[in-house]
């Protein structure tokens, strides 16, 4: 795959041709190739606990994710439901799928400092109200600054999400996290995914 690239799956009705679900796998810098891509598109299919689809490889009753592998992490629908579904792939080029800012994440957070044992719960939606992926992150005592947790997030967000990047755009797929800013570190999604991203404080 491509750099930039993103891989897109559609679970779609068979008879009336509604999309039900739609993932994504972005791809970084580098190109994939095609035994690592399957791979991760995989993880994130199984990641959402689909009822209507699931990845891997069927051994002794059990689905896996297999690692490396082109061919064994094949798409699964249920019984019930493989005559009412089907199931369909893409791939966008960097130009077709953009990124874009998700405007006011934080709120008025972004103006003020945090208080000692916050956490922030970092939320991706799709566009029917499932959550794709979130994180949970516990801000340090010496990172609760309106100037330094925002940089801080920004760092294990992109280190554990998938969907999203964050920091400041300084190319048409490069992100940098800017240290020590409030202001800077926005939150970015892919233009077709059609996700929303909810950020809440527990205090």
């Amino acid at each position: 795959m491509p750099a930039y690239a993103t891989a897109v799956m559609a679970v779609k009705d068979k008879s009336s041709g509604k999309v039900i679900e739609q993932y994504f796998f972005n791809n970084e810098a580098e190109s994939s190739s095609a035994t690592t891509w399957p791979t991760q598109l995989a993880k994130i299919i199984n990641a959402q606990k689909s009822s209507n689809v699931i990845a891997g490889e069927l051994k002794e009753g059990n689905i896996s994710v297999i690692a490396g592998s082109s061919y064994r992490n094949r798409i699964w629908l249920p019984l019930a439901k493989k005559n009412n579904l089907t199931v369909e792939f893409a791939t966008l080029n960097a130009a077709d799928n953009p990124w874009l800012k998700e405007e006011d994440a934080f709120g008025d957070k972004s103006q003020t400092d945090l208080t000692a044992g916050s956490v922030v719960t970092v939320k991706v939606k799709n566009s029917d109200g499932s959550v794709a992926e979130q994180r949970s992150v516990a801000i340090p005592t010496d990172r609760l600054s309106r100037y330094d947790w925002p940089p801080y997030l920004a760092h294990e967000v992109n280190a554990n999400l998938t969907q999203i990047k964050m920091g400041e755009k300084t190319g048409d797929n490069s992100f940098t996290v800017i240290a020590g800013s409030q202001y800077r570190n926005y939150i970015w999604k892919k233009q077709r995914a059609s996700q929303t991203v909810e950020v809440s404080f527990n205090k």
